[in-house]
C-alpha cells in the first residue's frame, strides 16, 4: 500500500470527512483513493492531505505527472503575483 493509503485509511471516519470537505470532495473520493489503490490524486486533496500530515506526505508526490510540472514557473509567478495565493481562498470564504 502507499504511503498516502496508508495514512488516509489510519485517520478515523469523521478527519476523513473533514479533508474532504478541506479538499471540497466527497467522503466516498477519499475512500476511494484507499480501495481503488489510487497512488495520485488531485491537487486540492494533494495539498490538504500534505497541510493535515505536517507535510509527512509532500503534496508533491500526491499528483498526477508531476514529471511535467515546472516547478520552478510555479514558484516564479506565486513570488512575483502573491494575490494568486490567496484569491481563490477569499472567494470560498466570501461564498
Amino acid at each position: 500500500m502507499s504511503k498516502m493509503r496508508d495514512w488516509l485509511k489510519s485517520l478515523p471516519q469523521i478527519q476523513r470527512e473533514r479533508l474532504a470537505h478541506a479538499a471540497n470532495c466527497t467522503g466516498a473520493y477519499v475512500t476511494s483513493i484507499i480501495y481503488k489503490k489510487f497512488n495520485t490524486t488531485s491537487l486540492p486533496m494533494a495539498v490538504e492531505i500534505d497541510r493535515m500530515s505536517a507535510g509527512q506526505l509532500d503534496f508533491r508526490t500526491l499528483l498526477l505527472r508531476t514529471e511535467d510540472v515546472d516547478w520552478a514557473y510555479i514558484k516564479k509567478v506565486l513570488n512575483e503575483r502573491p494575490e494568486i495565493q490567496f484569491e481563490k481562498a477569499e472567494e470560498a470564504q466570501v461564498a
